[in-house]
């Protein structure tokens, strides 16, 4: 480990202190605002790292959950059992936890799914579009025993699912989910068409101040992601035509000073990453350049955050959780590549 990444585990040391000192205190056990996103965070850190210790704490984290999981909390995708289940499948799916033969989740995928048959909305945060994805999850760690019940289920959701009651921000999460789908479901023309509705909707709110959402850097790496999964050759060029169209993006965050939230130096960077594989010479080159130069101002940009200061919101415990995720994903990628 060089000294950038040991800065990094410095970091990510200080935010596991201030969760492990209050997590006792969210009382969500949500995805988003809640105890299994910290849980989530805390279980990927110590798999990196090999961290006996935070293992051992998260996995009682894991156990109090589970323990204190009520079925009529709701199924939204923030606090409820949606989120829940979305989170406990995709530590299972990195093989950090294994659920074995006791289907643990059995009754809250049966409430989810009897709740679903009379869900009207196709939103992505407490309608059908988180109970597929959900189900996406769960069928990808599933075995054959129950694979064709779970797409059963899915096709039959997805008959009613409608992209244009997505709200516009949850639409880079609805591409994530369709682009799952189509790996995982036979049947792919239903599938392809909401997957192109959904990028056309994308493509058409280019915004240069939204620097997340619908800013063209990340719009691209989305595109490029659905590619890279799908192979489907029109996101391949629209990422091209995004990357293409908007160059002066490129360079105004290059050149920019450090004047944005650590949460968007860190998307940034993540959408930097994931499109190192288009063949475009200048792209390469301004994405090495800002790697190096995001690698070397950690203390102060993507990890420049003060977790000292007093905070009154229980939702901003999951966004350390969050901001500590991005870091593993971006050391993940550092060690992956290491191209410099």
């Amino acid at each position: 480990m060089n000294i950038n990444e040991n800065t990094v585990k410095e970091r990510l040391e200080r935010i596991n202190r201030f969760l492990l000192l209050n997590v006792d205190f969210i009382p969500s056990l949500g995805l988003i605002e809640g105890k299994i996103g910290v849980c989530l965070y805390l279980m990927e850190y110590a798999a990196f790292f090999e961290d006996e210790k935070v293992f051992k704490l998260s996995c009682d984290l894991f156990d109090e959950i589970i323990e204190n999981l009520n079925i009529n909390q709701g199924n939204d995708f923030k606090r409820g059992l949606c989120g829940i289940t979305f989170a406990i499948e995709e530590l299972v799916s990195k093989g950090i936890i294994d659920l074995g033969d006791e289907n643990i989740l059995e009754e809250v995928y049966s409430k989810i799914l009897s709740d679903a048959e009379t869900i009207q909305s196709s939103d992505m945060m407490n309608g059908l579009g988180c109970v597929i994805y959900c189900q996406l999850k769960r069928l990808a760690n599933s075995n054959d025993a129950n694979k064709n019940d779970i797409e059963a289920i899915l096709y039959k959701y997805f008959s009613r699912f409608d992209i244009f009651e997505i709200d516009r921000i949850d639409l880079p999460l609805t591409l994530d989910m369709l682009t799952l789908a189509y790996e995982l479901l036979d049947s792919k023309q239903v599938i392809e068409e909401k997957l192109l509705e959904t990028a056309k909707r994308l493509s058409s709110g280019v915004d240069l101040q939204d620097y997340k959402n619908y800013n063209p850097i990340f719009l691209a790496s989305l595109f490029n992601t659905s590619f890279e999964k799908t192979a489907l050759k029109i996101f391949y060029e629209m990422a091209n035509n995004m990357l293409a169209e908007h160059e002066e993006t490129f360079n105004h965050f290059i050149n920019k000073e450090s004047s944005v939230s650590s949460h968007t130096n860190a998307d940034i960077l993540l959408s930097y990453i994931n499109m190192r594989n288009l063949p475009i010479q200048s792209i390469t080159e301004k994405i090495n350049f800002w790697e190096r130069k995001t690698f070397e101002e950690i203390p102060s940009s993507i990890a420049g955050f003060n977790i000292d200061q007093e905070v009154s919101n229980f939702r901003m415990f999951a966004s350390y959780a969050r901001q500590g995720r991005k870091l593993i994903q971006y050391l993940n990628n550092h060690v992956l590549t290491n191209h410099y």
